[in-house]
């Protein structure tokens, strides 16, 4: 068994009705404190990011009634301060990417401007 440092993000969407999906993203290596701050910085209004930017699937579209116009969006939630780590075999965890890969892209995102037309567009939501 190939064992690494992985690290868990723990991620969530929650709509206007407080309806909430909970998922995580599995990453090989370590979350650094220096990483840690840098992802914290990327973060739309210090907790939120848009999924399908990054190239992740939307936890809300496997809700049976997925778009919900009333109360769907396109943001998720991640508290940097939630992220744990553990040792296991990044295959068993479905991790392929590095921890400071995962963060490389959210501050490309970031420098890019989180883009909500976009992302509503590919979710097929009205912005």
């Amino acid at each position: 068994m190939n064992m690494h440092t992985i690290t868990i993000v723990p991620i969530m969407y929650r709509d206007a009705d407080n309806w909430k999906d909970k998922g995580v993203i599995a990453l090989v290596g370590q979350a650094t404190e220096e990483l840690r701050a840098r992802l914290q910085r990327t973060l739309h209004d210090g907790e939120n990011y848009l999924p399908t930017q990054i190239g992740h699937d939307h936890l809300g579209t496997t809700h049976e009634n997925w778009p919900d116009e009333q109360v769907d969006h396109c943001w998720h939630e991640l508290d940097v301060t939630e992220i744990e780590q553990i040792h296991g075999d990044p295959q068993q965890f479905g991790a392929a990417e590095t921890f400071e890969e995962f963060v490389q892209r959210m501050e490309q995102a970031r420098r890019d401007g989180w883009d909500v037309a976009t992302a509503c567009e590919t979710l097929g939501i009205e912005n």
